[in-house]
C-alpha cells in the first residue's frame, strides 16, 4: 500500500511541476511564457529607441529619384517603430503559410491592417521557442530585434527576401547602416 501511495504522490507532484513549467497552456500562458514576453518587451523598446533616433534620409529629396529608379518602398519609421511597440499577442494562436518550396510552415509573426491600423500578431510557435529566453546569452536579443524588424517590414511592402536582408543589416550594421537597401532613397532595390 505504502508504494501505491508514493507512487500516486510522485504522479501528482510530476503533474503539478509539469503544470508549473508548462506554465499552463490551456489557460492562456502563465510562467512559462513571461520568458518571451520579456524579450518582446525589451527588443521592441529597444528597437523603437533605435528607430527614432536613426538619422534617416529627408524623404522629400529621394522623391524625384524614386520616381527614376525602383526602390524598395519607404519606411516611415515613426509608423514602424508604433507597429514594433503595440505588439498583439497571441499565444494560443496558430497560423500556416506556404513557403518559396510551396511547403505550409507555422508563422512565427504575422501581420496586417485593421481599423486600428497595421499590426504585428505574436504567435504560438515564438513562445514556445523563446521560453528559454536568457538576456545572459548573447545574440537572443538580437534575433527577437530581426524577426520583429522582419515582419514590420511586411508592413510597407517587403518581400520576404527583401525583409530578411533589411532586418539582418540594421541590426547588424547599426549606426553604420547605408546599403541599397537602406528604408529610403539610399540605392535602387536590388535584384534578389
Amino acid at each position: 500500500m505504502n508504494f501505491r501511495v508514493n507512487i500516486l504522490l510522485l504522479n501528482l507532484s510530476l503533474a503539478c511541476a509539469f503544470k508549473a513549467t508548462a506554465g499552463g497552456v490551456a489557460d492562456g500562458g502563465g510562467f512559462a511564457y513571461q520568458a518571451p514576453r520579456t524579450a518582446l518587451v525589451v527588443a521592441s523598446s529597444q528597437l523603437t529607441e533605435m528607430l527614432l533616433s536613426f538619422k534617416w534620409p529627408d524623404r522629400k529629396a529621394c522623391l524625384n529619384e524614386q520616381l527614376k529608379e525602383r526602390y524598395l518602398p519607404a519606411i516611415d519609421p515613426e509608423l514602424m517603430a508604433k507597429v514594433i511597440s503595440d505588439l498583439r499577442h497571441e499565444p494560443s494562436k496558430e497560423l500556416e503559410r506556404k513557403n518559396y518550396r510551396g511547403e505550409l510552415e507555422p508563422l512565427v509573426m504575422n501581420y496586417g491592417s485593421d481599423a486600428l491600423g497595421p499590426y504585428i500578431e505574436v504567435l504560438k510557435p515564438f513562445y514556445i521557442g523563446f521560453m528559454a529566453y536568457n538576456p545572459a546569452i548573447p545574440g537572443m536579443l538580437d534575433q527577437v530585434k530581426t524577426l520583429l524588424l522582419h515582419e514590420s517590414s511586411h508592413v510597407f511592402g517587403y518581400t520576404e527576401m527583401e525583409a530578411n536582408v533589411f532586418s539582418f543589416t540594421f541590426i547588424n550594421q547599426g549606426d553604420t547602416f547605408h546599403s541599397p537597401f537602406n528604408v529610403r532613397c539610399i540605392g535602387k532595390r536590388p535584384k534578389l
